[in-house]
């Protein structure tokens, strides 16, 4: 369900790209990077909207303890430090390649992982209780 919130005094509609739009440059890394598209209702134009999210002690999306995934024999990709995007990330990546790979996270001298295995529902619980700390 699409979510409705106010800021500064205008009504914002979130919305989500369909899938094929992933793969586009923009949309990439507007969602990796934790913006979302927005539908401002008081005059119906798509825009981006960025917010500081903090989860689970994660502040900048440089830093080193960013959420990542690993797929077996693939480059590391960054994962959206917010669940509901990081979730169709790791879904793309889980299903794409073969269900196997690692999703990491914390600095690399406290390095927590997650193997993915052969059942999604099993790692994508475990990925949440992450995400909600």
């Amino acid at each position: 369900m699409n979510k409705i919130f106010s800021k500064d005094g205008r009504i914002f509609l979130e919305v989500t790209p369909v899938k094929s739009l992933f793969n586009s440059g923009m949309i990439h890394d507007v969602i990796t990077t934790g913006g979302k598209f927005v539908v401002d209702l008081n005059t119906c134009e798509l825009t981006i909207y960025r917010e500081k999210i903090v989860k689970n002690k994660i502040v900048s999306k440089n830093e080193p303890n960013r959420p990542r995934y690993k797929p077996d024999g693939k480059p590391t990709v960054k994962i959206s430090e917010d669940f509901d995007i990081a979730q169709v990330q790791l879904a793309d990546q889980y299903w794409i390649d073969n269900n196997y790979g690692v999703f990491y996270y914390g600095p690399s001298n406290n390095r927590r992982k997650i193997k993915s295995g052969n059942n999604w529902a099993n790692f994508i619980d475990k990925v949440q209780k992450f995400y909600k700390g």
